[in-house]
C-alpha cells in the first residue's frame, strides 16, 4: 500500500477510535443512563424522565458546588456527612438545602411527577410554635415522600434487583411517608452506597429534596415572609401622592 493511502487509513482508524471513545463516554453519563434505563422507562413517561434528570442535575450542582475538587460520588458523601455533623451538633436532622431555593425548584417541575414522588401541602390548620398556637396558615409548603405513586413503584422494581431497597419500600409503605428512623439510617450509613450507580444517585437526589427544616424554623421563615409582604403592601398604600404625580 502506498504511504499516502497508509496515512489515510491511519487517520480513518484514529477517527473511528475517537468516535467509539466518545460514544462510550456518553453512554456512561447520568443523562444517557437515566434516559435509557429500562426500569425508569417502564414506570415514567418521557416528560417525567426529563424532570427526573433535572432533579439529579439540580442536586449534583448543589453538592459539587460545596466540593468542586472531587468526583460526584465523593461530593455526595461529603455533602451527606455535613448534614450528619450538623444533626449530631444540634441534636436534630435539619434540611439539606435552602428551603426557598428547594421549593422554587420543585414548583418548576412537572406537577404530575411531583405528585408521584411526594405528598405536598401548602396549608396548615394548626401549628404549635413555642407557646403559641397558629391556625389556618396559607402559603406554608410542606412535603414528604409518598407511599403511593410512580416513584414507589420504581423503588419496588429496583428492590427486585437490589435488596437494600426492600427496606425503603416497606418503611414508606407501612408509615405512609419516610420515617425519621430511616432518614437517620441513610444519613449514618450513606458510605455503603455508590452514588455513581444510577438507582443510588436518583434516590439520594430525592432524599435530599425530601429533607425538611425543623417546624420552628419553617414557622419563623413563614412569619418573616408574611411580615415582608405586609410591609410592602403598606408601603404601596401609603406612598406619597407626589410620587404618582411625577
Amino acid at each position: 500500500m502506498e504511504p499516502r493511502n497508509m496515512n489515510q487509513v491511519k487517520r480513518l482508524f484514529i477517527l473511528i477510535s475517537i468516535c467509539f471513545l466518545l460514544l462510550a463516554c456518553s453512554e456512561n453519563t447520568i443523562h444517557y443512563r437515566l434516559k435509557n434505563d429500562a426500569t425508569i422507562n417502564r414506570v415514567f413517561n418521557r416528560s417525567e424522565i426529563n424532570d427526573l434528570l433535572r432533579i439529579v442535575e439540580f442536586t449534583d450542582s448543589i453538592v459539587t458546588k460545596q466540593s468542586p475538587a472531587v468526583n460526584i460520588d465523593s461530593a455526595y458523601h461529603i455533602f451527606i456527612d455535613s448534614i450528619r455533623v450538623i444533626a449530631v451538633t444540634r441534636g436534630s436532622l435539619n434540611e439539606a438545602l435552602d428551603q426557598d431555593i428547594k421549593y422554587n425548584f420543585i414548583f418548576s417541575l412537572n406537577h404530575n411527577l411531583v405528585r408521584n414522588i411526594w405528598n405536598t401541602d401548602s396549608t396548615a390548620r394548626k401549628i404549635k410554635y413555642k407557646d403559641t398556637i397558629l391556625t389556618n396558615l396559607n402559603d406554608f409548603p410542606r412535603l414528604d415522600l409518598s407511599c403511593r405513586g410512580k416513584f414507589m413503584d420504581y423503588i419496588n422494581l429496583v428492590a427486585e434487583k437490589d435488596p437494600a431497597y426492600k427496606e425503603l419500600h416497606y418503611d414508606v409503605s407501612m408509615c405512609g411517608h419516610l420515617s425519621s428512623g430511616l432518614r437517620a439510617e441513610y444519613i449514618k450509613n450513606h458510605h455503603k452506597l455508590n452514588f455513581n450507580i444510577l438507582e443510588n444517585r436518583l434516590w439520594i437526589a430525592i432524599f435530599i429534596l425530601t429533607l425538611e427544616e425543623p417546624i420552628d424554623k419553617k414557622v419563623e421563615r413563614y412569619l418573616k415572609h408574611k411580615f415582608i409582604q405586609k410591609t410592602n403592601r403598606n408601603h404601596a398604600v401609603n406612598k406619597p401622592l407626589i410620587n404618582y404625580i411625577t
